[in-house]
């Protein structure tokens, strides 16, 4: 008997060892429970620990306060958004404010959009029993008419213009603006193989692209929206031109104890050369460490590094550009100038273009035969004590693969100089005195200002910066704040105000002093920004980092 015993019991334990050694299935990243076909994800490891930290912000208290607050409010965008928001209330009864989101915020949660212009999307966020139970919109759902999905309940309400549709399913609360979507979703999780946003190949390319998930991440498909008319009406960048070349991107967001890192991923349509491995160092190392602003660019042509000299130290002027678009004014402002006007001479005639034709004759074969590799731009703002004009000191600092030629350097320098004195154009040899040249090995320097040159002479930090970096620009927004906030008020025409702050029932705020400034006085706990960027063949990689 012991023998026909032994048999089967053997098999049960290999049985059991099998079963043992078997993982558990993989449960499915909250990518796979989306539907295709969204144009943007926005995913967050805790929505509701973050969002709770936004209501408690200063930063949520000042912008609400804020001009620039107000001044969104009476913008297009707003109010079309407002009219969406009115219409879905008004299909679900249902109003919610930031405590009704915070009650179905739960912890990792993504939302998806679908359509930009009539805001259509679904929302997932990993959720208790009993926190679903304290929300208001759950408390409603006998209101709504029932569904079924995969043999899974959801609610719908459809007004005469949206629709709502939630579910709770296994820890997952949904909530989306289609049944379709809310039924695919449901589905997905139910263990349908259909497809799904993580098996877009726009969305993993971007994903697999990431060195990790960030506290907040947000996904683009750059190709749909770059076609989207109403997303390149809203996008306040402006640099949709900039963006097609690029098929998706991939933006991860950390909050760290000293600030906020940001890792952006930018993939091309199609690889490109790869550039040569250029070592920004010189540039970097050189940048006082209480500038206010530096920017340190690789691979320039020539012509570009002789207009950056032409414009920022020898012929400063307004841009000429203007957005067409926009239509002017109806009522009648006095002409304070602009952004553009901060480094435009008021002691000297205009230029004549014949002359800025000749400064460029003599700039461009000279930058051309010294075989630029890098350009940097070092600029502050400072203020004589007791006094309201403030000066915007600058510097050009220009990298050669070779070490300069300093007769020669000094030569152009000075003929693209006196080049500016004609007649018709008298008073402008002063500009001799105020430009400043320097040359330390293969950086050659080029100020108006002596004491800014001295400055960078004197710097040297050790530079353990990002290696291959193409581009490296550093703001300090909380030493140029007050400077800028003077230079602000004097374009504007405008009185001190606030920093900006509560403009209200007095007409339109000034857009410079009281709308921009209202929004540096929102961000003031960001001392520092720094962006920097490297191109590959098949991607832009760029971190930046909010101190």
């Amino acid at each position: 008997m012991k023998r026909y015993f032994t048999i089967p019991i053997g098999v049960l334990l290999l049985t059991g060892v099998a079963w043992l050694q078997v993982p558990p299935p993989r449960p499915k990243a909250i990518a796979e429970l989306i539907p295709p076909g969204a144009l943007l994800a926005i995913e967050a490891k805790d929505f509701h620990a973050l969002l709770s930290s936004w209501d408690q912000s200063q930063a949520k208290a000042k912008w609400l306060k804020s001009a620039n607050y107000e001044q969104f409010t009476q913008s297009n965008l707003f109010q079309k958004m407002s009219g969406v928001f009115d219409e879905y209330n008004a299909a679900s009864q249902f109003a919610p404010g930031l405590a009704d989101v915070l009650q179905i915020a739960g912890s990792e949660s993504a939302l998806a959009l679908y359509d930009p212009r009539e805001l259509e999307f679904l929302y997932i966020t990993r959720l208790d029993n009993t926190a679903l139970s304290q929300s208001q919109l759950w408390g409603m759902r006998a209101k709504f008419e029932e569904r079924q999905s995969a043999g899974k309940t959801f609610y719908l309400r459809t007004g005469s213009k949206r629709t709502v549709a939630f579910a709770f399913s296994g820890d997952y609360f949904f909530l989306a603006t289609r049944d379709d979507l809310i039924a695919q979703a449901l589905a997905l999780q139910s263990g349908s193989q259909g497809p799904n946003l993580a098996g877009e190949r726009w969305y993993a390319d971007a994903a697999q692209a990431s060195s990790g998930r960030g506290d907040l991440r947000m996904t683009l498909d750059l190709q749909s929206l770059v076609n989207n008319t109403y997303f390149r009406s809203y996008w306040i960048h402006r640099n949709v031109s900039e963006l097609k070349p690029f098929r998706s991107e991939i933006c991860d967001l950390d909050r760290t104890a000293g600030g906020f890192t940001e890792r952006r991923v930018l993939l091309r349509q199609s690889d490109v050369p790869a550039a040569p491995a250029l070592d920004l160092g010189p540039l970097v190392s050189v940048a006082p460490p209480t500038i206010g602003l530096y920017r340190v660019f690789a691979t320039v042509q020539p012509e570009t590094a002789a207009q950056w000299i032409e414009e920022k130290l020898l012929y400063p002027t307004p841009s000429a550009t203007r957005d067409n678009r926009i239509a002017p004014p109806s009522d009648v402002q006095p002409d304070a100038g602009t952004e553009a006007d901060l480094e435009t001479r008021i002691d000297a005639l205009p230029v004549p273009s014949e002359q800025r034709a000749r400064v460029m004759e003599i700039l461009k074969p000279w930058l051309t035969s010294a075989n630029i590799t890098a350009l940097a731009e070092y600029q502050s703002s400072e203020r004589p004590q007791g006094s309201d004009f403030v000066s915007t000191p600058a510097a050009i600092a220009l990298l050669s693969s070779r070490d300069w030629d300093a007769d020669a350097a000094r030569i152009a320098f000075r003929a693209a100089l006196t080049a500016r004195v004609s007649e018709g154009n008298v008073g402008t040899l002063d500009g001799l005195a105020r430009r400043s040249i320097a040359i330390r090995g293969r950086v050659l320097l080029l100020a108006n200002d002596a004491a800014l040159l001295q400055q960078i002479l004197a710097t040297n930090t050790p530079q353990t910066g990002a290696p291959g970096a193409d581009s490296i620009a550093t703001f300090h927004h909380a030493g140029e704040r007050d400077n800028f906030m003077r230079i602000m008020h004097d374009l504007d025409a405008a009185p001190a105000i606030n920093n900006g702050m509560q403009f209200r029932n007095a007409g339109a705020a000034p857009f410079f002093s009281a709308n921009l400034g209202s929004l540096s006085e929102v961000l003031s706990s960001v001392s520092t920004v720094t962006v920097t960027q490297q191109s590959n063949p098949n991607s832009v990689v760029q971190l930046v980092e909010y101190r």
